[in-house]
């Protein structure tokens, strides 16, 4: 059985899940191992859950039971090829019949579809060889464990399995790398240490030189049945629209066509777009991943929301980390640097900390009990326009104060008012400006708490905790602008090439 097993494990698999080495227990294999030791013990589990596949509905396996139980919850009833990502049993999935909302009697006016190209084609020891970050791997575990995805319509809409559903927005996300992110989860460890290696995977098929980031066009998607549909769709008295969605997650380069006029359509979620070069009818921006995320009590959410949180807070202002701006030496001698021009009003008297990762922090606190106990957390752009820190101050329930002169800001502007939660300033007035602004605040604790609230509950905890918040925002934002709704980006955008007033350098 078990030999049979080895030589058939691509036939076997069909649409069932092998789970990633970190959900088979913390602290055990390593998520590359690759020893004997690890492919018995998967291909067993694997074994055992085809033996129980008839019997699971029977079958209660107790907490303590923690790997089996475990494999069992992210195998269960699991409809995608691709054998990496962890599938939810427990989601409440909209647009599938033997759910609780049934789509014939009251169907979800949006669906999220993921493409089967690369990783989530039928077969899957082809599927293994695509190339694919560790931020890929996240967002797209949020994507498959969306409320709102159909995990078969892209397959069945093309092989007219099922009709297109009318009065539809369709989101289409590709199942092709594009989001090449470098320093995450491993800050400074390049593309090799933030490749995703789970469950064995080999890039052998599609290099990083190679990953989508800006159009598909290559794959034909133009031609596909949805797509065709909504070019056809006045003709046939269809009311639908569909965007394939694409991350570029990289630190500098935009993409030079316009995705609205696009075929297909498409929005890209830029984690570093300018705004003279983005389409901003259409794109949007993409959180930066937080590399040190601040878990907030129960009490100290509550302090939040009810304004203690203000005056409780000890310190007023921390930024801890580099100095660096980017390159642009002529704007920087005239203005300095973003995070170099608040080195001066480093105070620990008056609870202003502002100083190098390397230097001993006050009192011996931790980076992320500093981030816990500011009110402010200065974010200003770093190496490229976005910063991690931007989402580490919003995890901390800490007001951010965001310096980057052409940044698009993350989520659509018809989603989020970043004004209402950010001190949001041009590069050139870090320092000086910023701290007046930041007092004037201070002097306001009525308005700091309603930042503070808008900040932490109404973005944070909704559109970027869970990776299927992050997918949630980004898809709610285009829902917004199908609908017809219209706002500007926020944030502060160069006039042109010569403004000596703003960095429109991205590095």
């Amino acid at each position: 059985m078990f030999v049979h097993i080895v030589h058939h494990v691509p036939e076997l698999l069909g649409r069932q899940m092998i789970v990633p080495w970190t959900e088979l227990g913390r602290g055990g294999l390593s998520s590359r191992c690759k020893t004997s030791v690890g492919a018995i013990i998967l291909l067993v589990s694997l074994s055992i859950l085809m033996q129980l596949k008839n019997l699971r509905t029977a079958i209660t396996f107790p907490k303590q039971s923690s790997v089996l139980s475990r494999i069992v919850e992210l195998w269960h009833d699991r409809l995608i090829y691709d054998v990496s990502l962890p599938w939810y049993s427990t989601v409440d999935r909209l647009w599938l019949e033997d759910n609780t909302t049934s789509p014939s009697k009251n169907p979800p006016s949006t669906m999220i579809l993921m493409t089967s190209y690369g990783w989530n084609g039928p077969n899957q020891t082809e599927g293994l060889l695509y190339a694919r970050s560790i931020r890929e791997r996240e967002l797209y575990t949020g994507l498959v464990n969306h409320p709102l995805f159909h995990p078969t319509a892209w397959n069945d809409i093309e092989n007219k399995v099922i009709d297109i559903p009318n009065n539809t927005n369709y989101y289409v996300f590709l199942d092709r790398m594009s989001c090449t992110e470098g320093n995450y989860p491993i800050y400074g460890g390049g593309i090799t240490q933030n490749k995703d290696y789970e469950f064995g995977r080999t890039p052998d098929k599609e290099s990083w030189e190679g990953f989508v980031a800006c159009s598909a066009n290559h794959l034909g998607l133009e031609t596909t049945r949805l797509f065709q549909a909504v070019k056809e769709k006045d003709k046939n008295h269809l009311n639908i629209n569909a965007s394939l969605m694409l991350f570029n997650c990289k630190g500098w380069g935009d993409c030079k066509q316009d995705g609205k006029n696009a075929d297909p359509p498409t929005s890209i979620a830029y984690l570093s777009g300018t705004l003279q070069k983005v389409n901003e009818d259409f794109d949007q921006g993409l959180i930066p991943p937080p590399g040190k995320r601040t878990i907030l009590t129960l009490e100290e959410e509550e302090s939040i929301q009810s304004c203690k949180a203000d005056t409780e807070r000890e310190f007023n202002v921390v930024y801890i980390g580099n100095f660096r701006s980017g390159r642009n030496s002529d704007f920087h001698e005239r203005h300095g640097g973003a995070r170099h021009s608040y080195l001066e009003h480093h105070n620990t008297t008056q609870k202003i900390i502002v100083q190098n990762a390397n230097d001993p922090k006050p009192t011996g606190l931790s980076y992320t009990d500093m981030m816990r106990s500011t009110k402010f957390a200065l974010v200003p752009r770093g190496d490229n326009k976005f910063s991690y820190r931007f989402s580490e101050a919003l995890s901390a329930g800490a007001i951010p104060v965001y310096h980057g002169d052409n940044y698009m800001l993350p989520f659509r502007p018809e989603l989020i008012s970043w004004e209402k939660c950010a001190i949001l300033l041009p590069e050139k007035d870090a320092g000086d400006v910023g701290m007046e602004h930041m007092q004037l605040l201070l002097s306001q604790p009525d308005k700091m708490c309603s930042m503070r609230k808008y900040c932490y509950f109404e973005i944070y905890k909704k559109y970027i905790e869970t990776d299927v918040g992050i997918i949630d925002g980004l898809v709610k934002g285009l829902d917004l602008v199908a609908q017809g709704n219209t706002a500007k980006f926020q944030g502060f955008k160069c006039n042109h090439t010569e403004d000596l007033g703003c960095n429109n350098l991205r590095r």
